[in-house]
């Protein structure tokens, strides 16, 4: 996590500032690092948030990418629950994807790509050694860091809402904070296969995530939609980010009284939606992603 204003004053040391989230997938397919940028006013950093970068992701990758196979940490909620599982679901329905096969890496084994490229932002800033103001600071700084970083500001109508999936799938899915390998299937409409290990071993388990008066599965299930709820910054966070413009440019001003404004409006907040627990054939294209991991060091 980045936060602003972020400036050399033993003041700001002691006082809230305001959280910009970035969510890495690592093409290891070509060494691209894509990066999803957002601040705390415009949304959480749970799995909607997280699935709606993904879905960013998906939507541009080219026509012939079949099957994705992707990599994350053991994050249960986050990067492992029944919201991420039917989102994969939602999108073998509803993309020309056939298989996403999901790896979760064992705790303490779990340095990547991803943790390689925030250490290059980390090494970036400290050179970089000056003020961050506001969030597009951090996007710039980021955008700066490596010619292989494609950053991509979300916009507030990125954010989809999930809930409505649990019209079709189940809303619990028992035992998944064991499993090791997801695996989700076009042709196992509705059917999650999984697996406790990673060793070859092991077969692949079945199970339903059909809810049970869902009735029978449109050819595409409808698309989400953005989210009309958003978080609402406390009072005594708000009231230090004002503080601190004291030490901000006046350029930068004007975002931060539109954060305050927002927070005294009373809004839908949103909800927190992580309290959880067919082979390739020849010329299939393979899209390996070191997905979805966020930068959480503060």
């Amino acid at each position: 996590m980045m936060p602003t204003p972020d400036v050399k004053n033993s003041k700001a040391y002691y006082m809230r500032q305001l959280w910009t989230y970035n969510l890495n997938v690592h093409n290891l397919k070509d060494g691209s690092g894509n990066m999803y940028m957002w601040h705390e006013g415009q949304a959480n950093r749970g799995c909607q948030e997280i699935m709606s970068c993904l879905l960013k992701y998906i939507q541009i990758l080219p026509s012939y990418i079949k099957h994705i196979k992707a990599f994350a940490d053991n994050c249960g909620g986050q990067n492992k629950s029944h919201f991420t599982s039917k989102f994969w679901l939602y999108l073998i329905r509803n993309t020309g994807i056939e298989t996403v096969t999901m790896h979760y890496f064992v705790p303490g084994h779990s340095y990547n790509e991803c943790d390689q490229d925030f250490g290059h932002i980390e090494i970036k800033k400290k050179k970089h050694n000056r003020d961050m103001y506001d969030p597009d600071d951090w996007v710039n700084l980021v955008a700066s860091t490596n010619r292989k970083f494609i950053v991509t500001k979300m916009k507030d109508e990125d954010f989809v809402d999930i809930d409505a999936l649990n019209n079709v799938f189940t809303k619990k899915v028992k035992g998944i904070r064991k499993m090791q390998i997801l695996k989700f299937k076009k042709s196992s409409t509705g059917i999650l296969h999984y697996k406790y290990s990673v060793g070859d071993i092991e077969a692949f388990s079945q199970l339903s995530l059909r809810e049970s008066n869902a009735g029978k599965l449109p050819a595409k299930l409808p698309s989400l939609q953005p989210t009309t709820a958003k978080p609402k910054l406390k009072p005594k966070k708000v009231k230090d980010l004002i503080e601190l413009l004291q030490f901000v440019p006046p350029i930068h001003h004007p975002f931060y009284l539109e954060l305050k404004n927002v927070a005294t409006q009373p809004q839908a907040q949103a909800a927190n939606h992580c309290d959880e627990e067919k082979e390739l054939s020849e010329g299939d294209e393979v899209e390996d992603v070191d997905m979805y991991e966020m930068d959480d060091d503060e």
